[in-house]
């Protein structure tokens, strides 16, 4: 549902390792696709979708307070499992 990591503790590597659980388990469960919805405009939160895989679709909600990214998995297994080994 949410991941949340507080800011003190950005860049350290615990949203990388939780999104990469989360992915790998949506794709062993069978998901070929998983989608996001971020508040737009949040560059950092945005930047790290971007380097996890992600990509905005270039839809939203919300009046535009909130726009779609999407993560096809099967592309992602590779990166899941490497993104947890370091």
């Amino acid at each position: 549902d949410t991941i949340a990591v507080r800011p003190t503790q950005w860049r350290c590597g615990i949203g990388r390792s939780l999104m990469s659980v989360a992915v790998g388990q949506l794709g062993a469960d069978g998901y070929d696709a998983a989608v996001l919805w971020t508040i737009n405009g949040l560059v950092a939160t945005e930047a790290f979708y971007r380097s996890m895989g992600w990509r905005a679709e270039g839809v939203t909600r919300d009046h535009g307070r909130q726009v779609r990214y999407r993560l096809n998995l099967s592309a992602s297994a590779d990166l899941a499992g490497k993104q947890l080994i370091r």
